[in-house]
């Protein structure tokens, strides 16, 4: 998309997605801006303690790179599942997308019962 448009993801990402959902406490940039810093929480390892040099940078902006807040993850549940914006998909994008991960998740729950029955040595779903 960049290669096209000539933007950076996160701004394609910011007027595309985030911006039309609501989401004005969200970015891909990374990064995160210090003035989001406020708003981060601050990653802690197994043993408890804050994590040596904070959160990770991801080069993988795409699958890796969203920083958001819980109330602008539900702004965007809102605006999927509601389904009667075309803000951001289609109403037909949103109801096909919808079927599809319905009638996939019950499959997957099953392949990944099977999967941790085989290893406590049985074979049984």
């Amino acid at each position: 998309m960049s290669d096209v448009t000539g933007k950076a993801f996160p701004e394609i990402m910011n007027e595309l997605v985030l911006r039309p959902a609501g989401m004005t406490h969200s970015t891909y940039e990374q990064p995160l801006p210090k003035n989001l810093w406020p708003l981060a929480a601050t990653p802690y390892g197994d043993d408890g303690e804050p994590v040596k040099g904070g959160w990770q940078t991801y080069p993988e902006m795409a699958p890796a790179g969203l920083w958001s807040t819980p109330s602008d993850i539900a702004r965007m549940a809102i605006e999927v599942y509601a389904g009667k914006s075309n803000k951001i998909l289609s109403r037909q994008m949103v109801r096909e997308m919808l079927t599809w991960a319905s009638r996939w998740s019950r499959q997957d729950t099953r392949r990944d019962s099977h999967t941790a029955d085989r290893t406590q040595g049985t074979d049984a779903i």
